[in-house]
């Protein structure tokens, strides 16, 4: 072990014993369902910024969706970047013109129950909503893993993997089962502090880092893109609806915006970070671009780290050890997100919110802190069986997280129009047919994943997002045409 890897470890170490001494200064009052889930709806503007910027930034979902990609998709992944600000912004600024939404609803299945009363329905956004956060909660896990392993894997080669997985995970629930929301946005601020200093790291390599021999899939320079025009023009599609209905369709935007203190606080929040959050979208992927022009092309985070140790100098003593630290909050902060947006999908109206209100603070977290463990220890036994072949799913499964809310994000849309203070009511052949459309979509959703991984391509999953968008859609209108 080098000294620049005990500087990243040592640095990791305090950076776990900031966040537990953070949640802990969120602890105060008697702990509630809507205390632990909502933070008692009091973040104000500085947490819900930060918040915002460092749960975006996803170590799986984005930065490294952008390094094992810059050498195909080159810099048509800065339409990620726009797109995911854009979508945001219209989120907020819709969500802020409409109080009774913040005052009113805790999770996407309240928001469509309260639209359409058809608790079939409620009950499968909700499962969706599930579905997606644990294999989003899976592959931060994964990739804390291969960072903790790093340091472990000459002590204990066999299960490196799998202590690092189960490492990430005790500190994870340490922290949130402290504080729950308002712990995790207390955490957040200094986890932005972390990316930060790790994007700018990363841009800093680029630029200083040695050119290395050219290889056919090296770009050949800034502006030229390896993807052909059809799978360029696929691609930013697929980003522009992702990106425009997730934040509508993902619980956990809902759920930052209902702990706000008030919509002005929303909206300052999100102003006043635009910038951090640009940033943190915007400088990874050109970094990483020219770094493919250099002929530093990335599968994996592992490699990224080895070509920050053999840069010497700067590259290994100062950046390596940043964007180690900074990488690392990127994925705390995506996985504790992850985790509360699940523990509220399970207590919103229609599944345990009723029991759960009634017990005691001591049972409450008991039940929360259960749940949590009983949750990771199967993602750690899945890890355990499967490690071997979880590299070669991670993009099919980055395609499965996002493909999944495109799903439900028709009946989420539909509610934002038409809710009112009386739900309508809907006859069981139409709400059969609306859950038909969001199974249907689910499955093309999932078929497509699956094909994608035996061909070592991504069109299907590309195809499939727009295809269950549209059949969810198609099935939501003609099951309240038929429901009236």
């Amino acid at each position: 072990m080098t000294f620049s890897d005990v500087t990243a470890l040592v640095v990791l170490a305090l950076s776990g014993l900031v966040f537990y001494l953070l949640a802990s200064r969120a602890r105060g009052e008697r702990l509630t369902v809507l205390g632990y889930t909502h933070a008692y709806r009091t973040i104000d503007r500085r947490k819900f910024g930060a918040s915002l910027v460092a749960a975006s930034t996803s170590l799986a979902t984005v930065l490294l969706f952008f390094l094992s990609t810059a050498s195909y998709y080159g810099l048509v992944l800065l339409w990620c970047g726009f797109t995911y600000f854009f979508g945001q912004m219209i989120f907020l600024k819709y969500v802020t013109g409409k109080p009774f939404l913040r005052r009113d609803i805790r999770t996407i299945s309240d928001l469509w129950y309260d639209t359409i009363k058809s608790r079939l329905n409620a009950r499968l956004i909700t499962a969706i909503t599930l579905s997606s956060f644990l294999i989003i909660l899976f592959v931060e896990l994964y990739i804390g893993s291969i960072i903790v392993s790093v340091f472990l894997r000459p002590f204990m080669p066999t299960y490196a993997g799998v202590v690092g997985f189960g490492l990430v995970s005790v500190l994870v629930i340490g922290y949130v089962r402290i504080g729950g929301l308002r712990g995790v946005m207390q955490t957040d601020q200094w986890q932005l502090t972390m990316l930060l200093a790790s994007v700018f790291a990363l841009a800093l390599f680029a630029m200083i880092a040695d050119p290395r021999p050219a290889q056919s899939s090296t770009l050949p320079s800034l502006l030229t893109v390896q993807a052909g025009p059809m799978e360029a023009v696929l691609f930013c599609v697929w980003i522009l609806i992702l990106n425009l209905t997730l934040p509508f369709s993902q619980l956990s935007s809902w759920q930052r915006v209902a702990a706000a203190e008030s919509p002005a606080e929303i909206w300052y929040g999100f102003t006043s970070n635009a910038k951090y959050l640009l940033f943190v979208w915007i400088v990874p992927a050109l970094a990483f671009v020219y770094l493919a022009t250099k002929g530093y092309l990335f599968d994996d985070l592992t490699q990224l780290f080895e070509a920050l140790k053999s840069g010497g100098g700067l590259a290994d003593g100062v950046l390596y050890p940043i964007i180690v630290v900074g990488f690392g909050a990127a994925l705390f902060s995506t996985a504790d997100t992850a985790l509360m947006a699940f523990s509220a999908a399970l207590a919103d109206r229609n599944t345990f919110l009723g029991r759960l209100e009634h017990m005691s603070e001591k049972r409450l977290r008991r039940v929360f802190t259960v749940f949590a463990f009983i949750t990771l220890g199967m993602l750690a036994v899945v890890f355990q069986i499967a490690e071997a072949n979880v590299g070669a799913w991670f993009l099919p499964l980055i395609y499965a997280i996002f493909g999944q809310l495109t799903v439900v994000a028709p009946l989420v849309l539909y509610s934002l129009k038409h809710i009112k203070e009386v739900p309508r009511e809907i006859s069981s052949l139409g709400s059969y047919l609306i859950a038909a459309g969001v199974l249907i979509g689910w499955a093309t959703i999932i078929v497509a994943v699956f094909i994608d991984q035996s061909q070592g391509t991504h069109i299907w999953s590309q195809l499939a997002a727009p295809a269950s968008f549209i059949i969810s859609g198609g099935f939501l209108l003609l099951g309240l045409a038929v429901g009236k």
